[in-house]
């Protein structure tokens, strides 16, 4: 067909037509056929869903950007990486993150920072790079208390209580009891004592 489709009939009824479009090849479906796959060189371009009954083999790189995947069961990989800015899980649910190796490694730039482990079920969370610290802080940014390297767990000033009383005795006047030969039983004696 010199300048016009390749029309494909069965018993006289349009099922199909080869196109060329601009050195493109074409391939439509349906008695009024429209584009169903572009081939542009080592290209294809495929208008509509493709279902695969089997596995899909790719040897280069599957590029979405323009698009999305949807309503996947499940997918084996081995790792994602993205080239572009952030990478958003977005779930109607739960996210759930199984690590069987027991290990929950975050990095920045491929640099270990904090190390989540399950250790016998308990829950052990550490920073990783040497000589820093693990640092709690409020939504605002304010410093709540922090772990030290050298393993302090030190709390800023008036950001300690207990069961909803605050501690306002400073660190001085609660290290006058270092070295105190009182026991327990003696040191309850104030317990109702009015004196100041």
């Amino acid at each position: 067909a010199d300048g016009a489709d390749v029309i494909l009939k069965d018993g006289g009824t349009t099922f199909g037509s080869f196109t060329n479009s601009s050195g493109e090849l074409v391939i439509k479906s349906g008695s009024t056929p429209t584009a169903a796959v572009t081939l542009s060189g080592a290209n294809a371009t495929i208008e509509g869903n493709l279902t695969v009954d089997g596995n899909f083999d790719v040897t280069g790189t599957l590029d979405f950007s323009d698009s999305s995947i949807t309503n996947i069961g499940s997918i084996a990989l081995d790792t994602i990486t993205n080239d572009g800015t952030d990478i958003t899980l977005d779930s109607s649910g739960d996210i759930i993150l199984d690590a069987d190796g027991g290990d929950f490694n975050f990095k920045d730039g491929g640099t270990e920072i904090l190390r989540i482990t399950n250790s016998s079920s308990d829950v052990i969370i550490r920073p990783v790079v040497d000589a820093k610290d693990l640092i709690f802080q409020q939504r605002d940014g304010t410093e709540v208390a922090r772990i030290e390297d050298n393993g302090t767990f030190n709390v800023v000033t008036n950001k300690l209580a207990i069961n909803g009383t605050a501690i306002t005795s400073t660190a001085a006047e609660l290290n006058i009891l270092d070295g105190v030969t009182s026991t327990a039983a003696e040191l309850n004696i104030l317990d109702g004592v009015t004196s100041t």
